[in-house]
C-alpha cells in the first residue's frame, strides 16, 4: 500500500484543514494497516493532542522567527533500540510553553525531541539523532539506509502551520490549510527507468573493467539501482532541508541547447563515485581472515563517505540561483544555469497531471499558478524530450517535470513528493 491509496473523502476534507485533520489522516492509515508495534505509542486522543501541540508552537515566534523542529514518538518495537544523545532526568512535562522553549536547542533536520505519552500527558525524554536512528546496512553490502528510521511516529514542523506526520513509511502533510499524502519521488516510472538505466551502465562498466567472472561473483550483492535511488534521495533531501529551493535538470546527453551555464563544473561525477562504492562492496560472510576483513571494511566505509560527500557537494550547488545541469550519467555540466526556451517554441506543448506509473493523463495543469522556476523547467522538458527536472521550492515542496519521449510536446508534472533520506 502507498499513500495514493489513502485519500480523504469529501466529508473529511473541508475547505480549511487544521491539526485535527492531520491527526485524523494518521488514524485512518492506522485503520488501513494496523501494526501497533511500529506505530507511535499514543492513544487516539494522545495523537490528536501532540499534533495540536506541535501546530500551536509552529505559530509562535522566537526573536521574530518561527520554529522548525521534529518530534519522535517511539513505537513498542523501537524502545530497546533508542540511543538518545541527551536524556532528560526527570522527563520534561510538555506544554506549548515548554515545547516552545525546548525546540531552539534541537537542530532542525539533524535531531528530534523524543516524546512519550504517560497517562493523559506528554513528556520529553531526551534528544534523538535522526541519523543514528536510521536503519544500518550490513557490512560490505551496497544497500544503504533510506532514512526510514525507527518504528514510531515522526512529526516534522517546517514553519507556521506546516507539519508532516510520518508513520510506517506513510507521510501526510498539513500545508496551506490542506492535508494531503506525500509520496517518495522514486515511485515515478520515469525516475525508476532512469535508475534502471544507470544500474545497467554501472554493471556494464564494471564488467568491462573487472571481467565477466568478477561480475558473476557480485550477483548476490543486490540491485545497484537502489544505490542510485539512495544517493539521489540524499541530494534532494539536503536541498529540501535547506529551505533555499533549487532545481536539477537531467538532460539525456551533453547537448547544452536551450541552456546558458553561468558556472561550469567538471569535478563532480556522481556516477563514478557510485561505481567506486560498488567496487568496494563485498560479501563479508565469505571473508574469514580478520585483517583482510578490516581492510575491506575500511575501504568500503571510505568509498561510501566519498560517495555521500560528492552528493552533498552537488546538492549545495542548487543554492546558487539558476539550475544545476547534469547529463543522464549524473555528471555535472554546470550550475547557475539559465533556461532559455522561448514561449513560441512550446506553444503547442501541454503540461499534464499524469499517473505516476502508466503516465496516463489525469488532467491538465495550469502553469500560471507557479513561478518562473517551475515554468522554465516545464519549457525545458517540453523542448528536450527525455529530460527530467526536479524542482524544490522555498516552501520545501518537491515537484518533478518529465518530457515524454513517446509523445514529444507532452510534459508530465508530479507534485506532493518527498525524499526520505536523512530524515527529511
Amino acid at each position: 500500500m502507498n499513500n495514493s491509496e489513502l485519500t480523504l473523502t469529501a466529508d473529511d476534507s473541508p475547505e480549511f484543514c487544521g491539526p485535527e485533520h492531520l491527526a485524523r489522516a494518521v488514524q485512518m492509515s492506522r485503520r488501513w494497516d494496523a501494526a501497533e508495534a511500529t506505530e507511535g505509542k499514543l492513544t487516539k486522543e494522545g495523537l490528536t493532542r501532540i499534533v495540536e501541540l506541535c501546530y500551536r508552537v509552529s505559530l509562535s515566534t522566537e526573536e521574530g522567527r518561527h520554529p522548525r523542529f521534529t518530534v519522535f514518538v517511539p513505537g513498542p518495537a523501537a524502545e530497546r533500540h533508542l540511543r538518545l544523545v541527551a536524556r532528560f532526568e526527570p522527563p520534561i512535562l510538555l506544554s506549548a510553553q515548554t515545547l516552545r522553549r525546548l525546540v531552539p536547542s534541537i537542530p532542525a533536520g539533524a535531531h528530534a525531541l523524543c516524546v512519550e505519552q504517560r497517562g493523559d500527558e506528554h513528556v520529553a525524554t531526551g534528544v534523538l539523532s535522526l541519523r543514528d536512528a536510521t536503519d544500518v546496512p550490513q557490512l560490505g553490502r551496497p544497500a544503504v539506509s533510506f532514512g526510514l528510521g525507527l518504528p514510531g511516529l515522526t512529526l516534522r514542523v517546517d514553519g507556521p502551520g506546516q507539519a508532516r506526520a510520518t508513520e510506517k513509511g506513510l507521510t501526510w502533510e498539513l500545508h496551506t490549510g490542506h492535508v494531503k499524502p506525500v509520496s517518495h519521488y522514486a515511485i515515478l516510472r520515469a525516475v525508476q527507468d532512469w535508475f534502471s538505466l544507470l544500474a545497467l551502465w554501472l554493471v556494464r562498466d564494471y564488467r568491462d573493467e573487472e571481467g565477466a567472472e568478477a561480475l558473476r561473483e557480485r550477483e548476490g550483492l543486490g540491485d545497484p539501482a537502489l544505490v542510485f535511488d539512495s544517493v539521489w534521495s540524499y541530494v534532494l533531501a539536503i536541498t529540501i532541508a535547506g529551505g533555499h529551493g533549487g532545481a536539477f535538470a537531467i538532460i539525456p546527453d551533453d547537448d547544452e541547447t536551450s541552456l546558458v551555464l553561468k558556472y561550469r563544473a567538471s569535478g563532480i561525477n556522481l556516477f563514478e563515485t557510485v561505481l567506486g562504492y560498488w567496487r568496494a562492496c563485498f560479501d563479508s560472510s565469505l571473508i574469514t581472515e580478520a585483517s583482510l576483513l578490516e581492510r575491506r571494511a575500511a575501504r568500503w566505509e571510505a568509498s561510501k563517505r566519498s560517495m555521500y560527500s560528492s552528493a552533498q557537494a552537488l546538492a549545495h550547488l542548487a543554492n546558487v540561483d539558476g539550475c544545476v545541469v547534469l547529463n543522464s550519467r549524473l555528471r555535472v555540466l554546470g550550475f547557475g544555469a539559465e533556461i532559455r526556451v522561448p514561449e513560441e517554441d512550446v506553444a503547442h506543448s501541454t503540461c499534464i497531471d499524469a499517473d505516476p506509473f502508466t503516465l496516463k493523463k489525469r488532467g491538465d495543469v495550469d502553469l500560471q499558478q507557479f513561478g518562473t522556476r517551475h515554468r522554465s523547467a516545464y519549457r525545458l522538458a517540453a523542448k528536450r524530450p527525455g529530460t527530467i527536472v526536479f524542482v524544490v521550492s522555498q516552501d520545501r515542496d518537491l515537484r518533478v517535470f518529465y518530457g515524454r519521449r513517446d509523445k514529444p510536446g507532452e510534459v508530465c508534472l508530479w507534485q506532493s513528493l518527498g525524499a526520505w533520506m536523512a530524515g527529511v
